[in-house]
């Protein structure tokens, strides 16, 4: 089996044996980072491809000295989501009416839930806030970085973010009531 150094090797020189490999030892880890980010307009195989597409454009660029190879990739897939994001306006579209306060969450609640109904609940609040959730909390990205990525002040980034929160919460409360009253 060729290790992960020799396949970047030969994807660079345009070996498509190479690319295959590289491509059915990632696409299941980065599909999963393109669900997170997911629009109604795009579907996450079309962020894989894009996300694949630029990889293999900027392959030669990758330098294993700064970090690790699925990190680099992870990147470069994120980054492709919120360039889809921005060309179809998904940032900009949030009601703020849409937004309520809510005290903190229940810890039980969550207990109960399973990690899918949990990212459900993740998906069903507006782009721009889940967004900036997933790279906030998932993926770790600090509010500077988010606020270059989006080209908005790391203020707003702060303030989605709790707004984001606030929404998860309240879902996650919403469904524990549901949850009681059967």
């Amino acid at each position: 089996m060729m290790n992960i150094n020799e396949a970047i090797k030969g994807a660079i020189k345009g070996n498509t044996k190479c690319q295959e490999h590289i491509y059915q030892r990632y696409a299941r880890m980065l599909m999963t980072v393109c669900r997170r980010y997911k629009m109604a307009d795009v579907q996450p195989i079309d962020i894989l491809q894009d996300s694949f597409i630029e990889i293999f454009r900027n392959l030669e660029k990758y330098d294993p000295a700064k970090g690790k190879f699925e990190n680099w990739i992870t990147t470069i897939c994120i980054r492709t989501a919120i360039k889809i994001a921005k060309k179809y306006n998904k940032f900009t579209t949030v009601q703020m009416d849409t937004v309520f306060d809510l005290p903190l969450t229940d810890e039980s609640a969550i207990d109960k839930m399973s990690a899918n109904e949990i990212m459900d609940i993740i998906d069903k609040i507006p782009a721009g806030y889940r967004d900036i959730f997933n790279l906030y909390v998932v993926d770790g990205y600090s509010h500077k970085e988010i606020s270059t990525l989006f080209g908005i002040k790391e203020s707003t980034s702060r303030s989605k973010l709790m707004r984001a929160r606030e929404m998860i919460g309240k879902k996650i409360l919403e469904n524990n009531k549901k949850l009681k009253a059967i």
